[in-house]
């Protein structure tokens, strides 16, 4: 934007989103005044700035961002503005100031099918109360997210069949919100609580899936990418005395769905 910039930023370390703002907020503001030749202070007032729950909202943040040329009225479409990521994120540009999320990283097998994927995120406009949401986290300097810590954990009280869970997650595959629910799970063999699972087999990255956990049940659900690259959604429920110890079926079966869908 002319008058303000916003920068998307996940830190390696505490204070490393803080030490930035502080070296930007002197070296960028010295070199401005040398080569425009002008004396004091470049920015109005502090920075402003709000932490952002990831999976629920940081795609939504990458595209409030790349939209902001388009509300002010600049240009049409966000691959028009010349200081956007959208050229990195939507076509593939290069720039060594953007770097991908693992959650943007998960939207695709490939550049070009992360690419259109994103794209795809940009067929609809921002909700009002989502753009409202983020603007009050920002101005207020609190955290964007909700409640939950998480949202898939299994209840006692609460029921679902393994069929309405399907019904579901193909309801949630043909949504608006597909790409950032997809990005939103973990990836086998890769990350979260698939991390350590499916490592060095085909399964490995092709895998979209969320486990769970109660005292005699076990549980796994997601999607597939078969060995044809067809999606599956797969989705196990064990209720067992020995469901603690169902792990090494589990990942048989979707082995299996893998090899022979």
């Amino acid at each position: 934007m002319t008058n303000h910039v916003h920068l998307l930023l996940s830190a390696d370390r505490t204070e490393s989103a803080g030490e930035l703002m502080k070296a930007l907020g002197q070296r960028y503001v010295q070199y401005v005044n040398r080569t425009y030749q002008r004396s004091g202070t470049l920015w109005e007032g502090r920075f402003r700035s709000c932490l952002i729950q990831e999976e629920d909202y940081l795609l939504a943040c990458q595209r409030y961002i790349e939209l902001n040329p388009v509300r002010a009225g600049m240009v049409a479409h966000p691959a028009e503005y010349r200081w956007s990521s959208y050229g990195v994120n939507a076509q593939g540009e290069a720039n060594a100031l953007v770097k991908p999320h693992s959650l943007y990283v998960a939207l695709g097998l490939d550049n070009a099918g992360r690419q259109m994927a994103y794209r795809e995120l940009f067929r609809d406009e921002l909700e009002s109360s989502l753009v409202d949401d983020i603007r009050r986290a920002t101005n207020g300097n609190f955290a964007l997210g909700n409640e939950r810590l998480d949202g898939w954990g299994l209840s006692r009280t609460e029921r679902i069949s393994a069929s309405q869970m399907g019904e579901l997650l193909i309801a949630a595959f043909h949504s608006p919100v597909m790409p950032e629910f997809i990005s939103s799970l973990p990836i086998a063999g890769v990350d979260g609580t698939m991390k350590s699972r499916f490592k060095e087999t085909l399964v490995a990255g092709r895998a979209h899936m969320k486990t769970g956990t109660l005292n005699e049940v076990a549980t796994i659900a997601g999607y597939l990418l078969d060995h044809k690259t067809r999606r599956n959604v797969v989705v196990f429920f064990i209720n067992h005395a020995q469901a603690a110890n169902a792990r090494t079926a589990l990942d048989t079966l979707i082995r299996w769905v893998y090899e022979r869908a």
